[in-house]
């Protein structure tokens, strides 16, 4: 079976700023040639440190933001070519569960809003079947129909999350791409989040690329992990055996830190 994404030879720079906001002309190498191919249905964590370049990679498999060179495929075809005659398909199936959900939701909208408005922008649906998916997604996210009309400051921050991720299944989506999802949350809470994305990702096949720094969160959710250092892919592996024998120096710094604890 061929992979859902095939990635080879992906590259990212970006320009830093400089004396008042003009560019010095040094480069930052954010991903430098990342080859990695991407299983259907798997749940892949991508880990490393602040700047490793995982939220990049994310972004831009996501359609969010462009590569320097490099191929990037999904079911076979550029991304290009899907941003270009499919851009709206594309989008649908490709959905971004952020870190802050209180930021990524709009404060001037209810809840009812933001969640039909992927469907006004990206789907065909009339306002009867509209309906009918926001009844079903809330059962599946497990929310309350009262908060459909809140505003996103009345929330916590669990909650917020959880509106988050109903917005991202409103367009059945195949992806999601979590960057960071649970890392502003309680403990307690960050394992209510996690028991439900694995519940979803059972119940509707998704294919999850999980972006974290903590280990002990990505195990929880995901079979295979990448490591990103310094925008360079250092190690992949099935996510116990990378646990269990990290190959390489730098994974075996973040395995310690991850479990120093115990």
């Amino acid at each position: 079976m061929d992979p859902l994404f095939e990635i080879s030879d992906l590259r990212k720079t970006f320009s830093s700023g400089g004396w008042l906001g003009i560019q010095s002309g040094r480069k930052t190498i954010a991903l430098d040639a990342i080859d990695l191919e991407i299983p259907e249905g798997c749940s892949l964590g991508i880990v490393g440190e602040s700047g490793s370049g995982k939220s990049t990679l994310a972004r831009i498999i996501a359609g969010l933001e462009n590569r320097d060179s490099g191929v990037l495929n999904y079911r076979g075809r550029a991304i290009d070519d899907w941003l270009r005659k499919n851009r709206k398909a594309y989008l649908r199936d490709i959905q971004f569960v952020f870190q802050d959900p209180l930021s990524s939701l709009n404060p001037r909208r209810t809840i009812r809003r933001s969640l039909l408005a992927p469907l006004e922008a990206l789907s065909n649906l009339n306002s009867e079947e509209r309906q009918k998916r926001l009844e079903t997604v809330i059962e599946e996210a497990q929310l309350e129909e009262s908060y459909l009309d809140r505003y996103p400051h009345e929330f916590s921050g669990g909650q917020a999350q959880r509106i988050a991720i109903a917005r991202a299944l409103m367009l059945k989506p195949k992806v999601l791409i979590l960057d960071e999802p649970v890392s502003a949350l309680d403990v307690s809470i960050q394992a209510e989040i996690l028991k439900l994305l694995r519940r979803l990702r059972k119940e509707h096949g998704l294919t999850y690329l999980f972006i974290s720094h903590d280990l002990a969160v990505v195990k929880e959710v995901c079979s295979d992990i990448v490591v990103l250092h310094d925008g360079k892919l250092v190690e992949q592996n099935p996510c116990d055996e990378l646990l269990q024998s990290p190959k390489q120096a730098y994974t075996r710094m973040l395995v310690s830190s991850a479990y120093s604890f115990k």
